[in-house]
């Protein structure tokens, strides 16, 4: 991966007109060459390369025909689409921005008919993570061979299959226990409990994916050692279905993750 990477968080009560772009308030994490506008809700990306950009967003009601929908607007013509039909719950997409000549700006702004609303009723109204695919030009003349980098030296994939037999019930608030492991390097974790034991200090990129099968208004989250990072944080907002995140943690050795749903 690349050296930029920005965290963007929603945290005031608020709406977004058609056609206007979302105003993220909360710089949480920044890397790299990279710049952000909170008045404007502008991103500029001041070097070439891609770009991967993930966001969501938690709104409350809205009068648009077309449910609420959102894109991710670029100044070089990138034009990435997310939308729900449901327009109290969560809305989020996803997309690749390779910029070609920078600086490029890019926005997301509500394609929605008419103005959306935003959730009133949680603490965290969205978030927008972009990270860099380290991307190079044409192959050059061979050069001299250098030392060995290190290259990503901790990762892990924790899983629960889905089946009938495989849903589980979670006493609000609990941490939502993981079956099977994957491969695990750097990261402890047994089967069948909820704790992920980080053995390495650094930045994590963390994403996560969980699916509710009943109307409950709960809010999942990622906990560092018993306390909600609240940047992770995703509302319910009683629906069913899926619901995810991707964020940037600083951990230390020894740190201990949960999914928790309160």
């Amino acid at each position: 991966m690349g050296n930029t990477a920005l965290q963007l968080e929603l945290n005031t009560s608020t709406s977004v007109d058609a056609n206007a772009n979302v105003l993220f308030d909360a710089i949480v994490y920044k890397a790299g060459n990279i710049d952000y506008e909170p008045v404007t809700g502008v991103i500029t990306f001041q070097e070439n390369g891609r770009y991967l950009i993930n966001w969501w967003l938690a709104t409350q009601a809205s009068p648009s025909t077309n449910g609420t929908a959102f894109a991710l607007s670029s100044s070089q013509g990138d034009y990435l689409a997310g939308s729900s039909p449901i327009k109290t719950g969560e809305v989020y997409g996803t997309g690749i921005i390779d910029v070609i000549s920078a600086p490029t700006s890019v926005s997301l702004v509500n394609i929605s008919t008419a103005v959306v609303y935003f959730s009133a009723q949680v603490p965290l109204k969205g978030s927008l993570v972009v990270s860099e695919d380290d991307v190079g030009g044409p192959t050059g003349p061979t050069g001299p061979t250098g030392p060995t980098g290190p290259g990503i030296t901790v990762y892990g994939y924790l899983y629960t299959p889905y089946t009938a037999q495989s849903e589980s019930a979670v006493l609000l608030p609990g941490d939502i226990p993981f079956t099977n492991n994957g491969p695990l390097v750097g990261i402890s974790h047994t089967p069948g409990i909820t704790e992920i034991t980080i053995l390495e200090t650094g930045n994590y990129i963390i994403d996560y994916t969980t699916v509710i099968s009943n109307n409950v208004d709960a809010v999942i989250s990622l906990a560092v050692n018993g306390v909600v990072a609240v940047s992770t944080s995703v509302p319910t907002l009683s629906a069913t279905g899926e619901f995810s995140d991707s964020c940037i943690l600083s951990l230390s050795a020894g740190d201990v993750i949960t999914l928790r749903v309160e």
